[in-house]
């Protein structure tokens, strides 16, 4: 989880699916992307059958429908209120979609060159009623989404012969755009790597009045997956990724690689073509790759490699650098915690680090049905509990999957950690027994000040790093090729820990997983001083887990912790 970046948790969002789930030649209006913001997100629905969702679109023409998971008739609704649908369908699972993440407002820039620039505006007063506007892509740039390949031209609408304009770039990290400001009418922009792209312009008269507009534009890429034998890293050997020694890994991974284990990812996707990740990337062995057809009956057209929530196509492709972090940790082929066991990408959070509710609930429900032994959630919201969310870590809990949870990154105004008891974050606070929830240590610290904590709900502290201690992991495409990249946070030890329970599943595939949760947790390394912070009072250590799996569980819960 990157505080650095503004995450309040996880921290981890093209067309729309095309599915036959409602009444032959039956119109429906689809909604194509996942919303990004609070203002654009509709209601949940969970219809009892299909019948019912028939009767619903047949009521109401103006619906439209956002498909989440077709097998589960869970959909987003647009155009209709919660009571209209109770009305129709009274025994469904309605509730309100909500953004479950949100990035912190990206700060102003403060260089000479700007500062310089606006320090003569009358007043100081600076108008933001004018907009940005762009000449070949569309009007409607803010959120914009544009492949790496095209050209976009922005025009501030302010611009005229009696003003001055000036241009500046927050490009995400790697990229080879200009960092420092520069003056010019419109500005013709070739994005050359994926991400978020903060744009400003700043446009002053000679009367000394000023305005201000900024936009925010995503790059996107959607490779095909291209499987890649393992390689060496040949810059950076195993010491760099302490938390392999930190967590006891090196011995334990003499036992067991995670070899038939699947974690399912679910954050910002995962750039599944980077080398140290692609050997272990999940292939749906029923889906043929590519031929437009739903051939395993899913309800998801040509999903081999997982699935992506947010711009509903079979890409799961990180835009974001954040899942692609997490993954690494939990399974890469040369550096994760389970370095054969199988990553399966489902991107449910976008390249802002905003992810919505019902994405999330999608592609839970999603990671269950296909297989998957352990789900990674490197992300979270500030309570209340949610019926939807609920109803697929429910799901989750009944078939035997485990459940890892970020813990959080502490309050956004103070960066401090906060107890979780009292201030509840899901689905780190969720009740279900299969759920472990992660707090974060670092190498000079037992437990981290920026995570939250709990005696009640948070389950076991792992690596999360801090400044002086980043974790190491897998990074997105970028110009500079920039293969690895540090980060820290809740959300850095969580798939550490999902990337421990594969190995212990993969000594016992009959271990339940209540059984992988109290190994976990009886064998990690006790300090009383913890007490207050984390209900075990133990942080991770996964060659005595190893051991405790090996000797029996049964025995080592009678000689071991009881909490």
């Amino acid at each position: 989880m990157r505080k650095q970046k503004g995450y309040l948790l996880i921290a981890a969002i093209s067309q729309a699916l095309v599915f036959s789930a409602c009444a032959p030649n039956e119109p429906i209006n689809y909604k194509k992307p996942a919303p990004l913001l609070q203002s654009s997100t509709g209601v949940l629905y969970k219809a009892s059958s299909t019948e019912k969702l028939d009767l619903l679109i047949s009521t109401y023409p103006g619906l439209e429908l956002r498909p989440l998971n077709v097998k589960h008739h869970l959909y987003e609704a647009f155009n209709i209120s919660k009571k209209q649908i109770q009305d129709v369908d009274a025994k469904a699972l309605i509730t309100q979609n909500k953004i479950l993440i949100k990035s912190k407002t990206a700060p102003k820039n403060s260089s000479r060159a700007l500062n310089s620039f606006m320090s003569d505006c009358r007043n100081g007063a600076v108008s933001k009623s004018r907009v940005i506007e762009t000449t070949s892509v569309s009007k409607a740039v803010n959120y914009k989404t544009v492949q790496l390949s095209h050209t976009l031209t922005l025009q501030n609408s302010a611009t005229s012969e009696d003003t001055q304009n000036l241009w500046m770039i927050k490009a995400p990290k790697g990229s080879m755009l200009p960092k420092e400001p520069f003056f010019t009418n419109s500005l013709v922009l070739k994005l050359d790597m994926v991400g978020v792209f903060n744009i400003s312009s700043f446009t002053k008269n000679k009367a000394g009045q000023c305005s201000e507009a900024r936009a925010l534009i995503i790059g996107t890429h959607n490779p095909a997956h291209i499987p890649t034998p393992g390689v060496a890293i040949p810059t950076l050997g195993v010491e760099k990724f302490y938390q392999l020694q930190q967590t006891n890994a090196v011995k334990a991974l003499q036992t067991t690689k995670g070899e038939g284990v699947v974690i399912a990812v679910i954050d910002t996707g995962v750039n599944y073509n980077h080398f140290t990740l692609s050997p272990n990337i999940y292939r749906n062995p029923n889906e043929i790759d590519g031929n437009g057809v739903d051939d395993d009956g899913n309800g998801f057209i040509d999903d081999k490699i997982g699935y992506d929530f947010i711009y509903n196509d079979n890409r799961p492709f990180d835009d974001n650098g954040h899942g692609s972090h997490a993954a690494g940790l939990a399974a890469s082929y040369h550096f994760g915690i389970a370095p054969r066991a199988k990553i399966m990408p489902l991107k449910a959070m976008s390249a802002l680090g905003t992810g919505d509710l019902g994405s999330i609930s999608a592609a839970i429900l999603y990671a269950v049905d296909q297989g998957a032994h352990i789900i990674s959630l490197s992300l979270g919201y500030e309570g209340p509990q949610n019926p939807l969310l609920t109803m697929a870590l429910n799901y989750a809990n009944k078939s035997n999957i485990i459940v890892v949870s970020a813990a959080g990154n502490g309050d956004q105004r103070t960066g401090l950690g906060y107890n979780i008891d009292s201030r509840p974050m899901y689905p780190a606070s969720s009740p279900f027994e299969n759920i472990i929830t992660v707090a974060a240590s670092a190498l000079n610290a037992p437990i981290t000040g920026y995570s939250n904590y709990s005696p009640q709900s948070v389950d076991i502290l792992a690596p999360g790093g801090n400044r002086q201690f980043p974790l190491f992991s897998a990074y997105i495409e970028n110009p500079m090729g920039i293969a690895l990249s540090p980060s820290l946070g809740t959300s850095m030890a969580t798939p550490i820990v999902a990337g421990s329970a594969a190995l212990v599943k993969s000594l016992h595939f009959g271990l339940t997983s209540v059984d992988i949760k109290s190994i976990l947790l009886l064998a990690g390394v006790r300090d009383p001083n913890l007490s207050p912070f984390v209900r075990s009072s133990r942080s991770l250590d996964i060659n005595h887990a190893l051991n405790l799996a090996k000797q029996g569980l049964q025995q080592a819960l009678t000689t071991g912790l009881m909490f």
